[in-house]
């Protein structure tokens, strides 16, 4: 997106926020402060905006039509939910307002992330449900029973490829499948929603910077084999469906004897490992 492009579509934005503020009567110091609440989630990354009004989330379009794909495959009788790399917390903050719900947990290695959704957490009444806290994959598998684990059902979106990788936010990297994998069924005892690029020519930039010219063993072959270790990998669609691109997975735990409980309202699954 241009400067050009992108400051028009800032300036819109903020001509919607004063129109929002109007019709809801959202004015005064208390409003400032929800003003500057939202300012903090209107950051990078763009498809994770999403602001609050009248004690409820808006989110963007993507980030909207995100959760709508995701949320199908959403167990209808999962009771405490995990975030992989949480971002701004939308996510584990719509799991833990559905009546189900006991406990919804996000963690992210990025601190801006944690504390902002922490906040919006706060803000709409849902401290009690819904936390964040800052920790790396490796550190919540080794602190289960603190965070409130295994967890009935955990989802990893768009976050995989940086925890084997590494990101420019945070250099923590795995460079291996079989950790990851081990770490994810520590976690959780029913199933894992995991979508992101399996390959290294779909990965983000930053990704194939990283990849070039070293050896590595970055491939969705080398993923189904680590995972298949511990879970039933079942593909349900493509975040980016036109290019099919970046595969929802569905993983079950193998000592889960209920699998076929997570493909209840008509999910369409196909094995893949």
């Amino acid at each position: 997106m241009t400067g050009t492009n992108r400051s028009a579509q800032f300036r819109l934005r903020d001509m919607a926020w004063k129109a929002l503020r109007i019709r809801f009567g959202i004015h005064g110091k208390v409003n400032d402060d929800l003003a500057a609440l939202n300012k903090r989630l209107d950051t990078y990354p763009e498809n994770h905006t999403y602001r609050v009004l009248a004690g409820k989330l808006h989110a963007c379009w993507k980030l909207r039509s995100r959760w709508r794909r995701l949320s199908r495959a959403y167990p209808a009788r999962a009771h405490t939910f995990l975030d992989v790399g949480s971002c701004k917390g939308y996510f584990v903050l719509r799991q833990a307002m559905q009546p189900v719900c006991q406990r919804a947990f996000g963690i992210d290695a990025v601190a801006a992330f944690v504390d902002v959704a922490n906040d919006v957490a706060r803000r709409v009444g849902l401290e009690s449900k819904a936390q964040f806290k800052r920790m790396t994959l490796d550190e919540a598998a080794g602190a289960v029973e603190v965070i409130g684990g295994p967890f009935d059902f955990v989802q990893m979106i768009s976050t995989y490829h940086y925890i084997y990788w590494g990101s420019r936010l945070c250099d923590a990297r795995t460079m291996a499948h079989e950790p990851i994998m081990a770490h994810l069924a520590r976690l959780c005892r029913g199933a894992v929603l995991l979508a992101s690029p399996l390959c290294v020519n779909e990965a983000p930039e930053y990704i194939r910077e990283c990849a070039n010219g070293r050896s590595h063993n970055y491939s969705q072959e080398a993923f189904l084999n680590a995972a298949g270790r511990h879970f039933q990998v079942y593909r349900l669609g493509y975040l980016q469906p036109v290019r099919r691109r970046r595969p929802i997975l569905l993983m079950v735990r193998n000592t889960n004897p209920e699998t076929q409980v997570w493909f209840d309202g008509g999910t369409k699954a196909e094995r893949l490992k």
